[in-house]
């Protein structure tokens, strides 16, 4: 499953630099590993910038350590060159995380 989420401008930035390689997040998409995130830099004042990051979600932490309920944490990485282009294609066939 891909899902598209917005994603405001400091944490898009770290998450572009690769320091941050986690998304907190509402679970209302029922995310599962190995799904897609597209995050698109969404600045609060002008809109989306038009730059988007796309990551694979690796773990999901939920319903423990004082979650509130209905989040999680969503560990993600880099995807390899052969999903980057197969999501380029519009093909992502299901790959290991």
């Amino acid at each position: 499953m891909i899902h598209e989420l917005k994603c405001h401008p400091a944490p898009f930035a770290a998450s572009l630099g690769e320091i941050k390689m986690w998304e907190y997040r509402r679970n209302d998409w029922n995310y599962k590993v190995n799904d897609i995130l597209i995050l698109r830099e969404l600045d609060p004042f002008s809109g989306y910038t038009g730059r988007r990051i796309t990551r694979k979600v690796t773990y999901i932490l939920k319903e423990s350590f004082d979650l509130p309920e209905g989040y999680c944490i969503l560990s993600v990485r880099v995807l390899t060159p052969e999903e980057e282009a197969n999501h380029a294609a519009g093909t992502i066939p299901a790959l290991s995380a």
